[in-house]
C-alpha cells in the first residue's frame, strides 16, 4: 500500500539581504528628514541678498572608498556644498535639505536634485562639485552613497550593493559540495517617486563551458514572500548568476549561501538506499536533472511499532512529492517545512520515493527515519 504526500519548502533562511538593505535605505530617509528639519533658516529676502563666499576653501566631504557617508555642511550665505571624489563607476544617491546640483571637474552641469534627493546611475570615476541651487545660510546634513555597478564580483554571506545600469548584471559564486545555492536578491528604488520601496529581481544561473557561459537553470523571480531568495540545486563548481535588465533607478543587494545535500540515494525501487532508525539522508534535485528522475530510499521495521518518517525541505523552488509504500498505508500530517508519515507499522520493509513536479522544480530535502 502506498501513501503519497506533497511538501513545498518554506522560504529558506534569509541571506540577510532584506535587513541589510532596509537599514541602508532607512538611514537615507532619516538623514533626509533630519536635514529638512534643520534646513537653513534664511528668509526669501536673505536669499536674494546673500553673497557667495567664493574665497572660502571647501574641503572634500566624501570619498567613495568608504561607500557612504553623512556629513554636516555649514553655509554662510553661500552655495558651495563641497567636492566628492568617485573611484568606481556606479549609482550615486545623495540627499540634502535643499535642492542642489552636481557639476564635473570642469564645472559643467551634470544633473540636479528633486526635493533634495538625487540619483545618477552613470557616475564615472572623477571629481565632482556640489552646489545648492539657491544661495543659503545655515547648517544641514548631506547623505551620500555609491553603489558600484561592475560585473564579476564574488557573492558571499555579506551583502554587496550593486548599482542598476539598465542592462544585465553578472556576479560570481562557488558551490563547494552538491546542494542548493540560495541567492538573495532585493532591489530598492532610489528615484524620488518610489524611494526606499523594494522589488524583486529576475535571475538565472550559468556555468562556464569552455570559453563561453552555458545557462543551467530556468529563470526565477525573487519575492518578498520568499525573503527575496532564489534557490538552485547545483553540483560543485563555479557559477555566475545573471540579474536581468537591472533598473537604472534602482540598486540591488545581493548575498549567497549554500546548503550541502549529497547523501547516497537509489535511482529505482530495486536500488533503494537504506536509512537506519534515527538516521537521515539529504539530497538535491539539480537544475539539470531530468523531470523523470526519482530518488529511492527504504527503511526496515524490525517489529510492529509506532513509526515516524519525516520528509522536509531544505529549500526549493517548486514542489517536491514523496510516496511511502509497503505492507500498510501510512497516515500523514503537516510539520514544519514538510510532512510526517506515521503509523503503528507492521514488521517489514517500506520504500520512500521522492520526485519533483516539473523541470523547473529544484531544491534539496531531508528524509529522516525518526523512530
Amino acid at each position: 500500500m502506498a501513501t503519497g504526500g506533497v511538501f513545498v519548502s518554506a522560504a529558506p533562511k534569509q541571506a540577510e539581504v532584506t535587513t541589510k538593505i532596509q537599514s541602508v535605505q532607512n538611514s537615507k530617509i532619516v538623514n533626509l528628514q533630519q536635514t529638512k528639519t534643520s534646513e537653513n533658516t534664511k528668509s526669501k529676502a536673505q536669499a536674494r541678498t546673500a553673497v557667495q563666499l567664493n574665497n572660502v576653501t571647501v574641503p572634500t566631504i566624501w570619498n567613495t572608498s568608504v561607500k557612504s557617508a553623512v556629513k554636516s555642511v555649514t553655509l554662510e550665505n553661500g552655495n558651495d556644498i563641497g567636492t566628492i571624489t568617485i573611484k568606481n563607476a556606479g549609482t550615486l544617491v545623495a540627499a540634502f535639505g535643499v535642492d542642489f546640483v552636481v557639476r564635473d571637474a570642469n564645472y559643467q552641469y551634470i544633473m540636479g536634485s528633486t526635493n533634495g534627493l538625487l540619483y545618477n546611475a552613470n557616475m564615472k570615476p572623477g571629481t565632482y562639485h556640489l552646489y545648492t541651487k539657491d544661495v543659503v545660510k545655515g547648517t544641514a546634513n548631506i547623505s551620500l552613497s555609491l553603489y558600484p555597478n561592475q560585473n564579476n564580483r564574488t557573492l558571499g554571506s555579506k551583502v554587496i550593493m550593486i548599482g542598476g545600469t539598465g542592462k544585465n548584471s553578472y556576479q560570481y559564486f562557488k558551490v563547494s559540495k552538491r546542494g542548493i545555492a540560495i541567492i538573495g536578491l532585493q532591489g530598492v528604488w532610489v528615484n524620488p517617486t518610489n524611494f526606499g520601496k523594494t522589488y524583486g529581481i529576475t535571475n538565472y544561473v550559468q556555468k562556464k563551458s569552455g570559453s563561453s557561459w552555458k545557462t543551467v537553470s530556468s529563470s526565477q523571480y525573487t519575492t518578498e514572500s520568499r525573503n527575496y531568495n532564489s534557490v538552485y540545486g547545483l553540483p560543485a563548481g563555479s557559477y555566475r548568476v545573471v540579474l536581468k535588465s537591472t533598473y537604472q533607478s534602482g540598486v540591488i543587494g545581493a548575498a549567497y549561501r549554500q546548503v550541502a545535500a549529497n547523501s547516497s540515494y537509489g535511482t529505482s525501487k530495486k536500488k533503494a538506499k537504506t536509512i537506519s532508525r534515527k538516521k537521515y539522508k539529504k539530497q538535491t534535485f539539480l537544475t539539470t536533472d531530468s523531470v523523470k528522475k526519482e530518488h529511492w530510499y527504504k527503511i526496515k521495521v524490525s517489529k510492529k511499532r509506532t513509526t515516524y518518517i519525516d520528509v522536509t525541505s531544505l529549500g526549493s523552488s517548486g514542489t517536491i512529492y514523496c510516496t511511502v509504500s509497503g505492507k500498510a498505508r501510512f497516515k500523514t500530517k503537516n510539520i514544519k517545512n514538510g510532512t510526517r508519515y506515521y503509523l503503528k507499522a507492521p514488521k517489514g520493509t517500506y520504500y520512500i520515493r521522492v520526485k519533483r513536479y516539473s523541470k523547473s522544480t529544484t531544491g534539496a530535502y531531508q528524509v529522516k527515519y525518526v523512530k
